[in-house]
């Protein structure tokens, strides 16, 4: 199997972690999860994949289970988009400084 360059591999796989939140969500990260699988996981790759894991923990678990088990009055839905926005926010946050460590 071919081997990408760690620094590429870096860069390709945390752009594709952004893209995942940002603009393309499901489809950036089946690719990143086809390259990881294709071309084998390193140091970085570990990073980005358990940053996908987290981030899904947070974005789509945790909001899910809240989803099927309380009420959905007016209290939920603050606590709901509240939730919902910081969380993002803080898997984007990840995806930046997981990008930009690399030159540091």
């Amino acid at each position: 199997m071919a081997k990408l360059y760690s620094d590429s591999q870096h860069n390709w796989l945390w752009s594709l972690y952004l893209l995942n939140l940002l603009l393309l969500p499901g489809l950036a990260a089946a690719v990143a999860m086809m390259l990881l699988w294709r071309y084998g996981v390193n140091a970085n790759g570990k990073r980005v994949l358990y940053a996908f894991m987290l981030c899904f923990f947070l974005l789509v678990a945790v909001p899910s289970l809240a989803w099927f088990s309380l009420a959905h009055g007016a209290l939920f839905w603050v606590f709901f988009i509240t939730y919902w926005v910081t969380a993002h926010a803080s898997c984007i946050l990840l995806g930046v400084l997981g990008l930009v460590r690399r030159f540091h």
